[in-house]
């Protein structure tokens, strides 16, 4: 878990989150006000697998995790 409020929970991702990951991802709606693309499952299941092997890599540009 990164943080954890009374209704939201921010947690890294898993590969089980791949159906939630892709309605979302797959959705013009909920992209039409970032720069993201409609994208299929299969290029959904490639993308989550991409992101979660960035978690292993301390300099990534996609999750940081600072030190206090």
């Amino acid at each position: 878990m990164i943080f954890e409020t009374e209704r939201l929970l921010i947690r890294k991702l898993k590969f089980i989150d791949l159906d939630g990951f892709h309605k979302l991802e797959s959705n013009p709606n909920v992209l039409k006000f970032s720069d993201g693309e409609v994208k299929s499952y299969h290029q959904n299941k490639k993308e989550l697998k991409d992101l979660i092997s960035k978690y292993a890599n301390a300099s990534n540009d996609f999750c940081h995790r600072k030190k206090i």
